[in-house]
């Protein structure tokens, strides 16, 4: 009996599909890591959001303007945005330690831009990344 013996390229290609990952998985290793607790970009920043969420847009703090609490993973992702956002969001895995604090109930105001909310919570609180090395008098920040 004669055995067909399998070519270098069959044996890689079916040994790289075995080790890709199932789509929506953080990498075995960092799942390991950190306990089953790594979740993708977009479950993170949907889970800090204050709860309840508002059952209709006329019910939330926007008026219906169309905010991330109202429109939720529609506001996050729209459809004319890159493709490469859409995939940072997807495919990009962040971990929250349970004793991580709870992100502020309210902290802009309805309308802002998001240069005004990020200068707010620059100025708001010091203890964060965006905060390294920020001046609030020039409204500059070393860090970029």
């Amino acid at each position: 009996m004669v055995r067909k013996r399998k070519r270098p390229e069959e044996s890689t290609n079916q040994s790289s599909r075995k080790r890709r990952r199932k789509r929506g998985r953080p990498p075995e290793v960092l799942d390991r890591a950190l306990n089953g607790r790594a979740c993708p970009l977009e479950e993170t920043i949907l889970s800090l959001l204050p709860r309840p969420l508002p059952t209709s847009p006329s019910e939330c703090r926007c008026r219906g303007a169309a905010c991330l609490g109202c429109r939720g993973r529609r506001h996050l992702a729209r459809g004319d945005d890159p493709p490469e956002y859409k995939t940072l969001l997807r495919e990009v895995y962040c971990f929250v330690p349970p004793s991580a604090l709870l992100p502020p109930g309210v902290f802009h105001r309805v309308g802002w831009s998001q240069r005004q909310i990020v200068r707010h919570v620059m100025e708001f609180q010091n203890s964060n990344v965006l905060c390294t090395g920020y001046s609030e008098h020039s409204r500059f920040s070393s860090i970029g």
